[in-house]
Protein backbone atom coordinates (compact mmCIF):
# COMPACT_ATOMS: atom_id res chain seq x y z
CA UNK A 1 0.00 0.00 0.00
CA UNK A 2 1.29 3.17 -0.69
CA UNK A 3 1.38 5.83 1.98
CA UNK A 4 0.39 9.55 1.34
CA UNK A 5 2.51 12.27 0.85
CA UNK A 6 1.14 14.65 3.12
CA UNK A 7 -0.83 14.71 6.31
CA UNK A 8 -3.93 16.34 4.26
CA UNK A 9 -4.21 13.26 1.85
CA UNK A 10 -3.10 10.91 4.83
CA UNK A 11 -6.21 12.19 6.60
CA UNK A 12 -8.05 11.60 3.57
CA UNK A 13 -7.85 8.12 3.29
CA UNK A 14 -8.11 7.38 6.67
CA UNK A 15 -11.21 8.85 6.51
CA UNK A 16 -12.69 7.03 3.39
CA UNK A 17 -10.95 3.34 4.01
CA UNK A 18 -14.14 2.57 5.76
CA UNK A 19 -16.40 3.79 2.94
CA UNK A 20 -13.85 1.78 0.90
CA UNK A 21 -14.40 -1.30 3.67
CA UNK A 22 -17.91 -1.34 3.88
CA UNK A 23 -18.41 -1.25 -0.25
CA UNK A 24 -16.04 -4.54 -0.28
CA UNK A 25 -18.13 -6.17 2.46
CA UNK A 26 -21.46 -4.98 1.42
CA UNK A 27 -20.31 -5.82 -2.55
CA UNK A 28 -20.78 -9.40 -1.65
CA UNK A 29 -24.54 -9.47 -1.04
CA UNK A 30 -25.83 -5.94 -2.13
CA UNK A 31 -26.52 -4.84 -5.81
CA UNK A 32 -26.77 -1.53 -7.57
CA UNK A 33 -24.57 0.33 -5.24
CA UNK A 34 -24.27 3.67 -5.81
CA UNK A 35 -21.52 6.32 -4.12
CA UNK A 36 -21.88 10.28 -3.90
CA UNK A 37 -19.56 12.45 -2.35
CA UNK A 38 -19.16 15.70 -3.05
CA UNK A 39 -15.10 15.42 -2.20
CA UNK A 40 -14.77 12.44 -4.26
CA UNK A 41 -11.47 13.17 -7.07
CA UNK A 42 -11.10 11.99 -10.13
CA UNK A 43 -9.44 8.88 -9.17
CA UNK A 44 -11.98 8.13 -6.37
CA UNK A 45 -14.65 8.15 -9.07
CA UNK A 46 -12.43 5.61 -11.67
CA UNK A 47 -11.89 3.45 -8.53
CA UNK A 48 -15.45 3.34 -7.85
CA UNK A 49 -16.52 2.86 -11.53
CA UNK A 50 -14.14 0.22 -11.68
CA UNK A 51 -15.40 -1.83 -9.02
CA UNK A 52 -18.86 -1.59 -10.31
CA UNK A 53 -20.29 0.92 -8.36
CA UNK A 54 -22.37 4.05 -10.01
CA UNK A 55 -21.05 7.45 -9.18
CA UNK A 56 -23.83 9.94 -8.81
CA UNK A 57 -23.05 13.25 -10.08
CA UNK A 58 -25.70 14.89 -8.46
CA UNK A 59 -25.52 16.63 -4.97
CA UNK A 60 -29.02 15.92 -3.14
CA UNK A 61 -28.47 17.34 -0.28
CA UNK A 62 -29.50 14.11 1.40
CA UNK A 63 -32.56 14.65 0.27
CA UNK A 64 -32.92 10.96 -1.79
CA UNK A 65 -36.18 9.39 -1.28
CA UNK A 66 -35.65 5.81 -1.00
CA UNK A 67 -38.09 3.26 -2.07
CA UNK A 68 -35.86 -0.54 -0.42
CA UNK A 69 -33.79 -0.98 2.14
CA UNK A 70 -30.73 1.62 1.63
CA UNK A 71 -27.87 2.71 3.60
CA UNK A 72 -26.55 6.00 4.10
CA UNK A 73 -22.89 6.04 5.49
CA UNK A 74 -23.00 10.23 7.22
CA UNK A 75 -19.54 10.45 9.04
CA UNK A 76 -19.20 14.12 10.18
CA UNK A 77 -21.62 15.63 7.88
CA UNK A 78 -23.73 18.75 8.86
CA UNK A 79 -26.61 18.24 11.08
CA UNK A 80 -29.15 19.39 9.01
CA UNK A 81 -28.21 17.06 6.56
CA UNK A 82 -29.82 14.10 8.54
CA UNK A 83 -32.89 16.50 8.88
CA UNK A 84 -33.35 16.42 4.88
CA UNK A 85 -32.98 12.88 4.95
CA UNK A 86 -35.69 12.57 7.59
CA UNK A 87 -37.70 15.22 5.64
CA UNK A 88 -37.60 13.15 2.28
CA UNK A 89 -38.10 10.03 3.47
CA UNK A 90 -41.09 11.35 6.16
CA UNK A 91 -43.29 8.14 5.66
CA UNK A 92 -43.48 4.66 7.43
CA UNK A 93 -42.76 2.62 4.77
CA UNK A 94 -39.84 4.80 3.43
CA UNK A 95 -37.93 5.58 6.77
CA UNK A 96 -38.41 1.67 7.46
CA UNK A 97 -35.68 1.42 4.42
CA UNK A 98 -33.20 3.87 5.85
CA UNK A 99 -30.12 2.22 7.02
CA UNK A 100 -27.77 5.32 8.77
CA UNK A 101 -24.37 4.77 9.53
CA UNK A 102 -23.14 8.10 11.34
CA UNK A 103 -21.13 9.17 14.34
CA UNK A 104 -23.84 9.87 16.83
CA UNK A 105 -25.84 12.64 16.92
CA UNK A 106 -26.01 13.27 20.50
CA UNK A 107 -22.52 14.15 20.05
CA UNK A 108 -22.80 16.28 17.07
CA UNK A 109 -25.65 18.17 18.16
CA UNK A 110 -22.68 19.42 20.68
CA UNK A 111 -20.48 21.22 18.42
Amino acid sequence: MLEPVNEELKQKADEKAPLYLLGRVLSNWIEGIEAFDPFFSARDELVLKMMGRKVLSTNEICRKQVEKPTVFFMLYVDIHLFGNLVEANWCFYRLNHIILLSNSLEDMLEF
